[in-house]
């Protein structure tokens, strides 16, 4: 502590008080610096640490800035592209990388559908099995699983053909009908080439029943399945004729 003159009455006052104790005079107190910096040396040391520490914290922001905006814009845009390019599998790989990242996971789900809409049948109702209630994901899944079941009907006809040896089978141009003329009432060979197909086709043994008890008088006979019509008829003189045609 240290005695100083008051500014006013010019009293000798302790250099620590605010006030003077005398006339009421209000002191200014002297700035008073660290301890640590007593020295130009110590305060340019202290003004270095100041500023690197700045720019260390700047450098942080940046560097966090570039990998959590900059890198993810970049992947984002790239991937936006391929899906563009209908490469579908590689912008669905980028934007599940991407995770949270703007409506990445909206994307993925954007590329499936697109997909799916491009893809053979098979891939297709993966895909929109996938998609769940993704817009109108379902409808289209029931949809390509129809169109799936149809083709496998049409298959199982050329399938049926391939397993007959009557020499008055035959396959239609179009590959839609299969027909079935036996050469009179005791071609055995058309009437098995008859109960394969039946079976092969999944049509109910009923329908056999059905032909057996047909005559020629009844004339042309017809059922109606899913995926198939049949149609028959029988004179004594020529045996069972019958006709099974894909529904297109």
């Amino acid at each position: 502590m240290a005695l100083i003159h008051c500014p006013e009455c010019n009293r000798e006052i302790s250099d620590t008080v605010k006030v003077c104790p005398d006339c009421g005079y209000k002191l200014k107190q002297p700035k008073r610096e660290p301890k640590f910096l007593k020295t130009r040396e110590d305060k340019k040391t202290f003004i270095i640490i100041v500023c690197v520490i700045l720019a260390g914290i700047l450098a942080l922001g940046g560097y966090y800035g570039y990998y959590n905006y900059v890198v993810p814009t970049n992947q984002y845009k790239a991937a936006v592209t391929l899906g563009e390019q209908g490469k579908y599998e590689d912008a669905i790989k980028e934007f599940r990388e991407l995770g949270a990242f703007k409506d990445s996971q909206t994307k993925v789900k954007e590329m499936k559908y697109q997909w799916a809409g491009k893809a053979d049948l098979d891939k297709s109702i993966s895909l929109y099995e996938e998609l769940g209630d993704y817009k109108d994901a379902q409808q289209k899944l029931e949809a390509a699983k129809a169109q799936k079941k149809a083709q496998e009907a049409l298959a199982k006809l050329a399938t049926a053909y391939s397993k007959c040896s009557a020499s008055g089978t035959s396959l239609s141009s179009d590959k839609v009908s299969i027909i079935v003329d036996a050469q009179n009432e005791y071609d055995y060979d058309a009437v098995s080439d008859v109960l394969v197909i039946i079976k092969t086709l999944g049509l109910p043994d009923s329908l056999y029943d059905e032909m057996c008890e047909t005559n020629a008088l009844m004339g042309r006979q017809t059922e109606s399945y899913e995926y198939y019509d049949v149609s028959w008829s029988y004179h004594p003189d020529n045996g069972l004729d019958v006709i099974f045609k894909y529904k297109n």
